[in-house]
């Protein structure tokens, strides 16, 4: 396997702001006792929303959490925002951690994923970083809460594996795309455009934004190709023919959004994904229905397999790469509700540079025999009568 960053990585920019790294230390008895008041409010506070209501209006956490300082301790950002959503000890395993950070405080968590903001702490307790105080979140009105904090997290979720983890086009659930795509078309274009907007400006999804334009929107000639990702070097190597994939590096057979990319080696400064907001919104339209896969995406994937644009593709890669390999690692991952499979200590479920003839027909074949069905109200494959192992 060769060693791929895959899109915009640790270090790179992600679209929310990343305040000043200063702390100070604070001596003796005083710092104590701010320490204690502070595990004492969040004792009292936490609730699984903490203080925070859903209710509550984004703009006024907004305004809470641009008070939010370097330096300041957990008792003043109490006093300021409330108790957060989660907390949790800082590794380094998320695109979410800061340089230096020890301690993440999360608010408005979507499926584990902060829609509101993020509070970061040294090891001293002090805060060192700050995501989502900075800019305007839509117009009041214009969403739920609860619905905008959906949309967000959907898009974040996406958003994991591409903004921090090596081989993350491998780890591509093409599911999670397709559920995230069809939450946000019943909002139309303006609304749509102002979810992401907002996404990238708590600074939880710039990587996955790329792919949910190239998945929501349709261009008015479609053989012209969607803007081109200059975030680095593409790996497998992009397309001799641009116009052979104009949604590279996605690719959408039978409502089905496949990733013709396994990860991109950074070389530079990477482009804002704001350009391409802009483009889309300039020349873009919704698609009028949401994404509906076929019931078996087995015959979708020989599909996409015997055509003439992915045989072209997949000749002109070096040998130690398989093409292959990668479309059928995302294809088990979006039946995993019906057809789990164990990965390796890498997270991988397919080999990523040898599959025999035979693996291939024979993985194929026992989707076949699955006899299941796309479940549009989950967003997932089930089983004929709407059961799932997950």
């Amino acid at each position: 396997m060769c060693s791929v960053l895959l899109a915009i990585n640790s270090g790179r920019q992600r679209g929310g702001e990343l305040s000043s790294t200063m702390w100070c230390s604070r001596a003796g008895i005083s710092y104590a006792i701010a320490s204690l008041l502070a595990l004492l409010c969040f004792s009292c506070s936490h609730s699984g929303q903490g203080v925070i209501p859903e209710t509550r209006h984004r703009s006024s956490f907004v305004a809470a959490l641009s008070q939010v300082q370097p330096a300041m301790g957990k008792g003043e950002v109490l006093r300021l925002l409330g108790a957060p959503d989660t907390t949790r000890t800082v590794d380094g395993s998320s695109y979410l951690d800061p340089v230096g950070a020890r301690e993440l405080w999360c608010y408005g968590v979507f499926a584990g994923l902060p829609t509101l903001g993020t509070v970061a702490f040294d090891r001293s307790g002090k805060v060192i970083a700050t995501r989502g105080g900075k800019g305007q979140p839509p117009s009041e009105g214009m969403f739920h809460e609860a619905d905008l904090r959906r949309l967000i997290g959907l898009i974040s979720q996406i958003a994991e594996p591409f903004e921090f983890e090596m081989w993350g086009g491998w780890k591509f659930n093409p599911a999670k795309l397709i559920e995230c795509v069809n939450a946000l078309q019943v909002h139309g274009k303006e609304r749509a455009l102002a979810a992401i907007e907002e996404t990238l400006r708590v600074g939880v999804g710039s990587g996955a934004i790329f792919l949910v334009l190239r998945a929501l929107f349709e261009l008015p000639d479609k053989s012209v190709p969607s803007p081109v990702i200059r975030i680095g070097i593409p790996h497998p190597p992009e397309p001799d023919d641009p116009n052979s994939f104009p949604m590279y590096p996605v690719v959408l057979i039978d409502d089905i959004p496949l990733l013709l990319v396994a990860g991109y080696a950074g070389t530079g400064m990477p482009q804002s994904v704001l350009e391409h907001i802009a483009y889309f919104r300039q020349h873009g339209t919704i698609r009028e229905k949401p994404l509906r896969p076929p019931d078996n995406p087995a015959g979708a994937i020989r599909a996409l397999d015997k055509s003439d644009p992915f045989t072209r593709f997949r000749k002109q890669q070096p040998k130690s790469i398989e093409c292959r390999s990668l479309i059928l690692s995302q294809c088990l991952r979006m039946i995993d509700t019906v057809y789990p499979v164990e990965a390796d200590p890498l997270g991988m479920i397919v080999n990523a540079n040898d599959l025999p003839e035979e693996q291939w027909e024979s993985s194929l074949t026992a989707i076949d025999n699955l006899h299941i069905v796309w479940d549009p109200r989950k967003s997932r494959y089930a089983f004929a009568d709407r059961s799932r192992l997950r």
